[in-house]
Formats: C-alpha cells, structure tokens, sequence
C-alpha cells in the first residue's frame, strides 16, 4: 500500500511540475514598475498595443536609431589620412600604412567614433561598420552584425564566376562556415539586434541566376526544381518544349539536359515561380544556420531593394523583420514602409537609406545616377537636410510598423580614388567632414529628431495583462 502511495505522489508531482511549465508558457507578460517588460537578456521584438518595437536585454522598448558606414578605411583616404595620424598619433598606422589594431592610438580612435554616435543621439551602429566598433560598445548601445553568405550578384555578373545552388545539400555548409565566425563572436551579445546578410541581392540581377541555375546539367538540385514546375503546368514534356521553343527536346529527360533555356521578356509564370523559390530556398537555408548557431538573436536578412509583393511573400517567413534599403525618399517614405510591412506580415526595419547637401570638394560627375557625388538626394544646404531629416524621423518614428531607420552615412567622403575617371560611384555622405569636424548645421536638427524619435517609443507602456508576441517565423 505504501508502494502505490508513493507512485501515486511521485506522479502527482510529476503532474504538476508539467501544468506548471505550461502556465509560465502561456503567462502574461507582465509590466515592471518602470514599465518594461521581463527581460530575456538578448533583444527581442514586441508588439504593444498597435506598435512593433525592440525591446532590449532588460525588457524595455526601444526605437533603433543608427547610422551606417562607420567604415574605418573612410579615415585614410588621400583627402584625411594625415589628418588622422596627426589627431591619434603615428603609432595608429603600423608599417604598411594600415591601421595598428594593437596600439592605444587605435583603441583611442575607436573609442572617438563611438562617442561621435553618441554625441549626435544615435543609438545603434548599423550596417557596413567594422567589428573593431562594435567590440568596444557599451550595452546601450546597439548593433547590427552581418556577414556574406554570397557574393553580390553584381560581383557573379561581372566575374562570370558560378552562382551558388541554394538547393545544392552543400549549400548549408558553405554557408555556415562564412557565417560561425561571425555568430560566435557576437551570440552572447545583449546589445546585440540580429543578423544581417550583405549585399547579396541585386534584385535587376535576381533573373540572371535563375537564367544561370536553370540552365546547369541534369545532375543540378536547382535543375530538377526548375523541371517540377514545369510538370506542374504543362501536360507533357513536348507541351512545355513548344512553350519554350525548343525544337531539340521532348522528353523529360531531354528537357532535364536541355542547358539552352532562353529569357521570356516579360517573364513567364513558370520562370517568376523559379526565381522566387530560389529566393525562399536561399533564405531559409541561411536564416536556417543563423537560427542554429544562435537561436537568441534576431534574423534580418538581406537588406531588400526594389522587391515585389511575391518576391517579398518568399522570404518573409524566414525573418523576423523586414529589412530594407530606399533612397526613394519623399512624403510617402511612411507610407511605404507600412505598406511594405502589410505585404511581408511583419515589422520593417529601415536599414539603410539616406540623402546628403551638396559639397564643392565632393567629386562628381555630373552625370549617372549621382550627378552630385552623394548617395540619394542632395539638398542645397545641411539646414534644409536636417529639416527633411527631421521631417522622416518624426515620421518613421511614429509609424507603428516601422522598428528604426539607419541613415545611410556616417563621415563625409570626398575623393573616391578606386572609381573611374568618369566616376558615377557616390562619394559617402555622413555627419562630419572627412576631418571629423561636425556638420553643425545638420546636426541641429537631427540631434533633437533623434531623441525624440528613442523617446517616443521608450514612453510605451505593455498592458499588465498584454502578452508579447513575435512575427511567426520558420
């Protein structure tokens, strides 16, 4: 008797221990007396009320507002190198002329772009800045790591070298030993947001690797997918042959070998189906290895540009944001972040975009799409830039859709020497010269945009009984 009483606790207890789990599962989460929410110790996202914010490490939201660029080969072009020896001292540079990043000349001038971003009330360093930046940050400070899966498609189009199979079972490796180095530095991080790609989507470009898989031999993971589809609409081989005027082939072997396939202007059904789950497969399997070597931070992927609604349907179930880059700025830059989050079913994190005032020492051409020399439009004065960039802050800002912005640009470049004599390349735009003088008149008005922008979405308050919640993702 005494046997099955003590079975009988010992799953009681077992019972209770499983309804325990299950009711802190499911608990509310619950405002602190400061107003945040239970901290998780990495930043996540939250959903308040109407409003999508990041909350941070100790469970308070907060609106990221960053700055890209903070690239340190931007201080020693010809226009500033010596002016940045002489700011740091001689022991900054080692033999070769590159930076010494042992010597406490280097460590004194990353700790000065640090408090650059902060002095222009900035919270987050976002995409392209060295990770000598952001091994130095303090906690309130946020980042952006990133790390290249791929080349740009621009790179595949003009080296002609072999776009990758995302179907291809190798594929995962080769990305995750691009992407653990990087994730095994940061995945501890608590001002850490998440993981960005770089640069690998040239969407003008996207076609030509679909072009390029389908047009591999039989023994291609993407060639089979491509076949599948077509088998999908056409009742026979021969039928999808004529569809694509193909006289050699009439068989699903033959189609399969076939290694001829020629553009459709406008593309067909079948072709938009391939580029797109070529694109889905590309992320999730790097949205895949992100989430399997750090399952704590956020996965934003490849900054999106120009994207249609499919092409933003395929990847969205692999992110936690919609991340994206437009320099199509104007009075609707709201009202296209929001309707960019109505299609991906997510939150849009403005990741990269931005505009200048036009600079006499700025080489430009005249001509291609920077007549000017800056990135995006520039503005005759810094006051009228800073008026249209408080104008977007207080916009964005208050956008319940939209998690931050990152402008494009964090110190002035003025010679380009790498580009052409008939340059179109954009010189760097950014919040102080080349010689780390502030643009003041600029700043006047970002200054205030931004804290108002961090403060605004700090004053949120969860609901005692609200429950937070996250984009469903994959």
């Amino acid at each position: 008797m005494s046997l099955l009483r003590a079975k009988a606790a010992k799953l009681a207890a077992r019972v209770f221990a499983v309804l325990l789990l299950l009711m802190l599962c499911h608990w509310p989460v619950m405002a602190q007396p400061d107003g945040s929410t239970r901290g998780t110790g990495f930043v996540r996202l939250e959903k308040i009320g109407e409003v999508w914010t990041f909350v941070d490490a100790d469970g308070k939201p907060f609106f990221s507002a960053g700055a890209n660029h903070a690239q340190i080969g931007l201080y020693l072009k010809p226009t500033n190198k010596a002016a940045t020896v002489e700011r740091y001292g001689k022991d900054l540079l080692n033999e070769q002329g590159w930076f010494d990043k042992a010597s406490p000349a280097f460590a004194k001038f990353i700790d000065a772009q640090i408090a650059h971003l902060r002095s222009w009330k900035f919270n987050t360093f976002g995409y392209h800045t060295n990770a000598e930046i952001f091994d130095r940050l303090p906690d309130d400070v946020f980042f952006i790591a990133s790390f290249s899966p791929i080349k740009s498609q621009a790179e595949y189009h003009q080296s002609k070298t072999p776009r990758p199979d995302p179907f291809d079972p190798g594929f995962a490796a080769e990305v995750e030993s691009k992407a653990r180095k990087v994730i095994e530095r940061y995945r501890n991080r608590r001002n850490l947001i998440g993981y960005a790609w770089t640069d690998g989507f040239g969407m003008n470009l996207l076609q030509l690797w679909a072009q390029e898989l389908r047009n591999r031999d039989a023994a291609s993971a993407a060639k089979k997918v491509w076949i599948e589809i077509l088998k999908r609409k056409y009742p026979d081989a021969a039928a999808a042959a004529r569809a694509y005027n193909i006289k050699s082939a009439d068989t699903w072997d033959s189609l399969v070998a076939f290694t001829d396939w020629k553009f459709h202007n406008p593309p067909t059904d079948e072709e938009r189906e391939f580029k797109n789950r070529i694109i889905a497969k590309y992320y999730e399997v790097v949205s895949g290895v992100c989430r399997r070597l750090d399952p704590n931070h956020l996965v934003l992927g490849d900054k999106a540009r120009k994207m249609n609604p499919d092409e933003i349907a395929a990847i969205a179930p692999y992110v936690d944001l919609f991340f994206f880059e437009s320099y199509a700025f104007g009075e609707n830059t709201s009202a296209m972040c929001s309707e960019l989050a109505r299609h991906a079913g997510k939150p849009v994190l403005f990741g990269d975009g931005g505009f200048g005032f036009r600079r006499p020492e700025r080489i430009a051409s005249g001509e291609g799409p920077h007549p000017d020399g800056g990135k995006g439009r520039q503005f005759p004065t810094q006051n009228e830039a800073g008026l249209f960039y408080a104008k977007m802050m207080k916009a964005l800002s208050e956008n319940p859709n939209v998690l931050g912005w990152h402008y494009c640009g964090f110190i002035e470049e003025y010679d380009h020497p790498d580009a052409p004599a008939t340059k179109t390349d954009p010189n760097e735009n950014g919040f102080m010269d080349p010689f780390e003088k502030d643009n003041e008149d600029f700043l006047r008005r970002v200054r205030p945009a931004n804290e108002a922008a961090i403060a605004l979405r700090a004053s949120l308050r969860p609901a005692s009984s609200g429950n937070a919640s996250s984009p469903k993702v994959k």
